[in-house]
């Protein structure tokens, strides 16, 4: 469902028992909604590339991509809709998708029918706003760059993170710095 779709519908559950019950009310309620997921959830796209094939056990295919449940937490609880970025032939075949930590909760997709991908293929999860972003981490990998596309312009919105982002707060207290070695 787009918002378009959404929004009119959910004003009207809204609106109807509370326009009912306002009759009974001594006062006028305020209605206060937070509709952060349904604004900003569909623009919103990660584009991750296939880092690696592998075969489990069971013989189906596994990939493991440079994104993960640490840039995409709602895989907890959504199911992505990840698609790849080029026209494929109609083949399709099963894969699991895998994030990078080597952690067994890195799990994107399970049994996920797509064309035939290999290493280096890119994919797209479409549909990832709201809160991956905000409630994304900095585990193992640093986070990717964040682009605003539109009118067919990119425009960066925040640099990709690096090793120095990481330690560039971090300080060492004096006392526990090793002493400074002798001139030569």
């Amino acid at each position: 469902m787009t918002p378009e779709d959404v929004f009119p519908a959910f004003a009207r559950a809204i609106a109807t028992p509370l326009s009912a019950a306002l009759r009974r009310l001594k006062s006028r309620p305020r209605l206060v909604l937070e509709p952060g997921r349904a604004i900003v959830e569909h623009p919103v796209y990660l584009l991750t590339s296939v880092a690696a094939i592998k075969r489990l056990p069971s013989g189906a295919k596994a990939a493991v991509l440079d994104a993960g449940v640490h840039l995409l937490p709602t895989a907890y609880y959504t199911a992505l809709d990840i698609a790849p970025t080029e026209p494929s032939p109609l083949s399709v075949e099963e894969v699991t998708l895998f994030g990078p930590l080597c952690m067994q909760v890195d799990c994107l997709a399970t049994g996920l029918r797509l064309p035939p991908i290999r290493r280096g293929s890119v994919l797209v999860v479409r549909n990832c706003g709201a809160y991956a972003d905000s409630q994304s981490m900095q585990f193992i990998h640093a986070r990717p760059a964040v682009v605003l596309v539109s009118e067919g312009r990119a425009e960066l919105l925040r640099e990709p993170e690096s090793v120095e982002h990481f330690v560039a707060r971090d300080r060492l207290p004096e006392r526990l710095r090793p002493p400074a070695a002798p001139p030569a």
